[in-house]
């Protein structure tokens, strides 16, 4: 799956080489940083908060493709459940639950989350 990132002009304005930005990062392969810029691989947790602190920018920032994707997901799934909240009833609880529901698919459908 291709993922729309941005990795490669912050690498670019900072400087760094693939290499370079490969060992700051800790990975042994400068081809992973290849691959992470053209969007066909995801890095993991702990690399994505390598580029954050590296460019001092946000992981919305940094890979809005797969900021997008999620922020669609969580908007989804936000609906079902609060449709699943509704129909069960609930008192307090549940109000605040569908508060936060409401927000997350309203930021989600926005692309805000």
């Amino acid at each position: 799956m291709h993922l729309y990132t941005k990795l490669k002009p912050h690498r670019k304005r900072s400087g760094f080489t693939q290499e370079g930005l490969a060992f700051l990062v800790g990975d042994k392969k400068h081809s992973a940083i290849s691959r992470y810029e053209a969007g066909d691989r995801r890095p993991d947790l702990r690399t994505a908060v390598a580029f954050k602190v590296l460019f001092a920018s946000d992981l919305r920032e940094l890979f809005p493709g797969v900021h997008a994707q999620v922020s669609a997901e969580i908007a989804e799934r936000a609906r079902a459940l609060s449709e699943q909240i509704r129909s069960q009833g609930g008192g307090r609880r549940a109000g605040y639950k569908l508060r936060m529901l409401f927000r997350l698919q309203r930021e989600g459908l926005d692309g805000g989350i």
